[in-house]
Formats: C-alpha cells, sequence, structure tokens
C-alpha cells in the first residue's frame, strides 16, 4: 500500500452521529455494533462536518459518571427525579414556546393518614401514587418530579391540561380506597390528633391540582404563582384542580 492512496484501506462504513445526540443513545448504538467493530472510535459531526472521534473506553466512562450522578438526584421512594433536577427543568421551560402547563400535585390529609394508618402505608400509597403519574404523562416528552412527601411536579407539554387533570383525579379517588379499611370507608372520615394535639375528624384523601403557565420571567414568579394556587385551591373541598 505505500503508494497507493489512504482511501483504499479506509473503513467507510463506520458509526457516525450528531454532537447533540445523548451520551446513553450513542453509547447504545456504540455497543450494538458487530464484535469486529466493537470498540472502533465513534465519529462526531456538527452541521454534517466532522467534528471529531471519541473512544468507546471514554464513552462508557463518561455514560456510566452520568448514570451515577442522575442516581444521587432521584428520590428512593418514587424513583422520580428530585429537587436539584427539578429545578434545572423549571429553568429551562420558562417563557418557552410554545408555552408548557406546570402542575403542582398534592395529596390532601395525607399526614393524618400517615398517622392512622402508619408511615408504611404511606410509602406504599405514595409509590402508587408516582406510579398513577407516570401512566397518565408520557416521560419521552414530559416530565416528573417528586419534591418530596406528598408534593409532585409535572412539566406538560400537551393541549388537553384540563382533560390530563380529570384523570388523574379520577385515578386517584379509585386509588385512595383501596388504602383505607371497611369502618373508615363507611364513615368517610377517619381521626387523629391534629398539630396541636387536638383529636379532630379529617377527610379521606383527596389530590389538589394546581396548573400554571410556563411564561414567567423567573422561577422565583412562578413559584409565587404555584403557592398561591396551591393554597386556592385546598381550600375546595375534595379532590380538585385549578388553571391560572
Amino acid at each position: 500500500y505505500a503508494k497507493k492512496p489512504i482511501e483504499k484501506i479506509m473503513n467507510t462504513v463506520f458509526l457516525q452521529v450528531d454532537h447533540h445526540e445523548s451520551i446513553n443513545t450513542v453509547a447504545k448504538k456504540a455497543m450494538g455494533r458487530n464484535i469486529e467493530n466493537l470498540y472502533d472510535f465513534i465519529a462526531i459531526t456538527k452541521d454534517d462536518r466532522y467534528c471529531g472521534i471519541v473512544t468507546v473506553k471514554d464513552l462508557l466512562e463518561k455514560a456510566l459518571q452520568v448514570e451515577v450522578n442522575h442516581a444521587k438526584h432521584i428520590n428512593p421512594l418514587s424513583e422520580l427525579p428530585g429537587n436539584l433536577l427539578i429545578e434545572k427543568r423549571l429553568e429551562a421551560c420558562l417563557n418557552m414556546t410554545p408555552e408548557c402547563k406546570i402542575l403542582y400535585l398534592d395529596i390532601n390529609n395525607f399526614k393524618a393518614y400517615n398517622d392512622v394508618y402508619g408511615f408504611e402505608n404511606g410509602d406504599k400509597l405514595i409509590r402508587s401514587f408516582a406510579h398513577l403519574i407516570k401512566k397518565q404523562i408520557p416521560l419521552e416528552r414530559d416530565f416528573i418530579g417528586h419534591i418530596g412527601g406528598d408534593d409532585f411536579l409535572a412539566i406538560f407539554h400537551g393541549e388537553e391540561v384540563e382533560a390530563l387533570c380529570e384523570r388523574i383525579i379520577l385515578e386517584f379517588d379509585r386509588l385512595s380506597l383501596s388504602f383505607y379499611n371497611e369502618n373508615d370507608l363507611e364513615k368517610g372520615y377517619i381521626t387523629t390528633k391534629n398539630r396541636h394535639g387536638i383529636e379532630e375528624d379529617f377527610p379521606l384523601l383527596s389530590i389538589s391540582i394546581a396548573v400554571s403557565s410556563s411564561n414567567h420571567e423567573t422561577p422565583y414568579k412562578l413559584s409565587e404563582n404555584m403557592a398561591r394556587l396551591k393554597k386556592l385551591c385546598k381550600q375546595k373541598a375534595g379532590s380538585n384542580y385549578l388553571l391560572g
């Protein structure tokens, strides 16, 4: 090959990816190659022009690092992103065009339920509720986060936000009934001590959903609007949602 052009020994069939592709996506493509090409370099392009290469070793090390960092910020109970990842997604969606909807989901009377039925049942309820939300909101396009306790947040890019809220409420009201004994279901309330140590009757579990648009200048103004909507929504009896 001494006097032949380099194209004679070049491999013209190789893995080529755009620089915008995610590390996990590229890692899957790289490991899906034939065994003889498994550890070939990966060509990176930008605007359909050569940009650089990455080795499989560096790619897999970075993919592992991303997974570890992501796992640190996942709520272990619901397996949903926690506050740090929620804040990043909220900042990214501010003034997005087209605008999206931010849903704050809060279970009413959860503390009273925990006091009567115990933390194990409370944890089961949280996991079941997280699973319910995942079924209703497509994670391929949208986002769900677990703020903590019985508070969740979702970023929804669809048009039918009212229909979504109605479905979540309908499913939650059905789900919550399975977490009570027959006596409490028949009464329609549970009795336990309130925050002041005085016995009080509490209604059965319900859910409040405050819905705000992403059209806010700062995360602080968005949070302020969400808090206002949540307060108004929780003043209503039973499960409700409020758009604002």
